[in-house]
């Protein structure tokens, strides 16, 4: 058996993407995308509450016994 897939309109398939970097270089990332145009907003409003949680999550308070 022989079969094609062939994607008539693949601007419309939405594809997930992985990447893994250090928190800092997701800062600069975050900054680098300060456009206000799609989706490159979206994408650095989506990075910015990413550096938030990991900040808030991995950074010790300076308060907190260690």
């Amino acid at each position: 058996m022989k079969t094609v897939l062939k994607a008539t309109s693949p601007n419309d398939i939405d594809f997930t993407m992985s990447v893994t970097m250090p928190l800092g270089d997701w800062r600069k990332l975050a900054t680098q995308l300060g456009s206000n145009v799609y989706p490159s907003w979206m994408l650095g409003k989506e990075i910015r509450l990413l550096v938030e949680k990991a900040t808030a999550e991995f950074t010790a308070d300076e308060g907190a016994a260690q």
